[in-house]
Parts: structure tokens; sequence; C-alpha cells
């Protein structure tokens, strides 16, 4: 593994054999970015076919740090909501009467609902 380093940050530097292309990935500019990870990949025929695009990346991240978007959020799909008590029998009441969880009850009307949307 070779590594760049410039200005703070540093690229390492691997061949993938497979491809036989160098690849290189840069870290160090989280304090360009309002400390926010920034992961940037590079890749080349020779180790210096990767050096000018990171000193000339890293110039520009620190010139002009570019807004960096925050990753999609991710979900566990557990929703846990409070309802009245009479709302809950309610629930409980229509899914027994069609034979399935109010899980299930609950899941079904609110793709009902969205799909309608």
């Amino acid at each position: 593994m070779d590594i760049l380093r410039y200005k703070g940050c540093m690229l390492m530097v691997e061949l993938n054999k497979e491809t036989l292309l160098y690849q290189g990935r840069l870290l160090g500019l989280e304090e360009a970015c309002g400390n926010k990870l920034v992961v940037l990949d590079f890749e080349g025929d020779s180790l210096e076919a990767l050096e000018l695009p990171f000193y000339e990346t890293v110039d520009s991240y620190l010139q002009c740090p570019l807004p960096v978007e925050e990753l999609p959020k991710t979900y566990s799909g557990v929703l846990s909501i409070r309802v009245s008590p009479t709302l809950h029998q309610q629930v409980a009441e229509q899914a027994a009467k069609q034979g399935i969880s109010m899980n299930s009850w609950f899941i079904q009307v609110v793709e009902q609902s969205l799909t309608a949307q």
C-alpha cells in the first residue's frame, strides 16, 4: 500500500490485482466539510495518474468547501405508536374479526392509505 499526503489529507493507494488499476481512497477532508466523514475513491493505471486528481480535489475542497449531503436515514422497520385505550380496543376487535394480528391489520390499513394517495 502506498500513501500520498497533501495538506493534512492522505490518499491510500493499492493495486487491484484483478483489474491492474491503482485504487486510492482519500481521507482527511472532515474539517473542510463541517466535520462530516468524506471518503472519495480514485482509480488510475499508475500511482502517478492519481497524484494530480488527488491534489486538485484536496485544493478544491479546502478552497471552497462543498456542502456534504446527509446520508439517507435508515429505518429498522419497528414502529412504536401510542393510541388511546378505546382506539386500541377497536383495532384489536377489527383484527380479530379478520382473523389476523393487530400488527398485520395495521400494516394493511397503512398500505391501503398510502396507495390511495
